[in-house]
């Protein structure tokens, strides 16, 4: 009997997890939050964004999976326009982590506020070759084509990130 007690709980709680995985994940309803407040806003700075930069709502930027916006055709196409650019870049072969850039795509499908940070295996954040991120970041924020977000015909602001897996310094997967 001990031993099914332990067993019963591991059982339910990885139910709810995985139920509140699976409800998280879908597409929810935007709601009007304060976003400056959440937990990875990125905030205006003057010595990194672009002053002329436009959000419909600087208040209320939603998660991508809110209200979906999407680059071309869709992840297959974030994976082909980095496809060349990937094959340059190679990092210290002693580096494996995962680099995110994370960035804002406004109501008019333009990327701004764009950020980075990078783990190691270990989920420990790890310094990466500023250059050599300077270039990814740099090829996001040329990305075009992005249809913004949007929520019952309303377009809205929208975080959105892009990571990239590098295994002995080399990027082996782009997880948009």
């Amino acid at each position: 009997m001990k031993n099914k007690i332990p067993f019963l709980s591991l059982i339910i709680t990885l139910l709810i997890l995985f139920y509140s995985t699976i409800v998280l994940s879908q597409n929810t309803i935007p709601k009007e939050i304060n976003s400056i407040d959440k937990v990875g806003a990125i905030i205006y700075d003057s010595a990194l964004d672009n002053p002329n930069y436009y959000l419909c709502d600087e208040k209320n930027i939603m998660e991508y999976y809110q209200v979906n916006p999407k680059f071309k055709e869709g992840h297959n196409s974030v994976k082909l326009y980095f496809e060349e650019e990937i094959k340059r870049l190679k990092f210290s072969e002693k580096i494996s982590g995962l680099l995110t850039i994370r960035f804002v795509i406004n109501c008019r499908g333009e990327i701004g506020r764009v950020r980075s940070f990078a783990i190691d295996a270990n989920y420990k954040p790890i310094v990466l070759n500023k250059i050599k991120v300077n270039v990814i970041s740099d090829h996001i924020k040329q990305m075009l084509n992005w249809t913004p977000g949007n929520y019952k015909g309303k377009e809205y602001d929208a975080y959105k990130m892009i990571s990239f897996k590098i295994v002995n310094g080399v990027i082996t997967e782009i997880i948009p």
